[in-house]
């Protein structure tokens, strides 16, 4: 049931890639090599490293969610921890799987990692808001965070693709 699941997935974000890709070409991006593909980031554009996620919810959220561990039950880390991206693209993509995504965060890795640090460790005493999640692939440990926190301290950009 799971690998199905994961190939599946795994599908959908190929199917999302020719998009993906012609957006950035929009942007002014002429390089585009997705020969590179590993756990460590998706794509090169233009020589800068870049970590891809696609989610087919058909409608946006008001969070992004940090994979901060990929599996509880082995103790994987997420992409968190394990991506050496220089930037994150977060499309937010129909759920019919087949058509271009509605829109993109473009999220800079470095300064995303400085501030989930500063996030976690904002005051003594108050506790953090996790999210667990068992759907796809093991348990997964989720940092939910407002993504207009993210725009307003200067670590993520938002663009309507449509």
């Amino acid at each position: 049931m799971l690998g199905g699941m994961m190939r599946e997935t795994f599908e959908w974000e190929k199917n999302m890639m020719p998009f993906a890709d012609d957006w950035y070409r929009a942007q002014g991006v002429k390089n585009i090599d997705r020969s590179v593909q590993c756990k460590k980031y998706d794509l090169i554009a233009d020589g800068m490293k870049i970590e891809e996620k696609f989610l087919f919810s058909g409608r946006e959220y008001q969070k992004v969610l940090i994979e901060m561990v990929q599996d509880m039950s082995d103790g994987s880390l997420g992409w968190f921890y394990h991506s050496e991206a220089d930037r994150l693209a977060w499309f937010y993509c129909p759920s019919g799987h087949t058509e271009r995504p509605m829109s993109v965060y473009i999220i800079q890795f470095k300064k995303l990692k400085e501030y989930v640090k500063k996030h976690l460790t904002k005051k003594q005493n108050e506790w953090v808001e996790f999210q667990v999640c068992n759907e796809h692939y093991g348990i997964t440990l989720n940092l939910p965070i407002l993504w207009n926190d993210l725009i307003d301290n200067g670590v993520a950009k938002y663009y309507s693709i449509r």
